[in-house]
């Protein structure tokens, strides 16, 4: 793990235990992720981070709603199909997108849209954010 996700990972738990951001943790976060940071504490603060979960199953997954589209995040992965992601995927870096940042401080300062659905919608609602490009 890299020394930035690291200190990501540190400073989420912080934020975890504290139950709130202070100014210091977000300068921490635009320190990591720069411009990254603010649009996705944009899309945090603007309600944009939704957690769907499946019955019976348990299964989930997260959508991001960004300005333009609703992108899959899957955090286990560290994956997101928005094109920032995949763009930094090919050009060989570690790819961490705003949509992914948004997931994780949403998550953890429980700042979420949990949606529940019945199995069957899982597989058309997969198809549908990932055919969303």
């Amino acid at each position: 793990m890299s020394k930035e996700l690291k200190d990501f990972a540190s400073l989420c738990e912080k934020i975890r235990e504290r139950g709130y951001l202070t100014s210091n943790d977000k300068e921490k976060l635009q320190n990591i992720f720069g411009e990254r940071a603010e649009k996705a504490l944009e899309l945090v603060f603007l309600n944009r981070v939704k957690k769907y979960k499946f019955t019976p199953s348990n299964t989930t997954f997260w959508v991001v709603v960004g300005k333009t589209n609703e992108y899959l995040v899957i955090p286990e992965s560290r994956f997101c199909t928005c094109d920032d992601f995949l763009f930094s995927f090919f050009k060989g870096e570690q790819p961490f997108c705003s949509h992914l940042i948004a997931q994780k401080i949403a998550e953890v300062l429980g700042e979420v849209e949990e949606i529940e659905e019945s199995d069957e919608y899982y597989f058309p609602l997969i198809e549908e954010f990932v055919s969303l490009k």
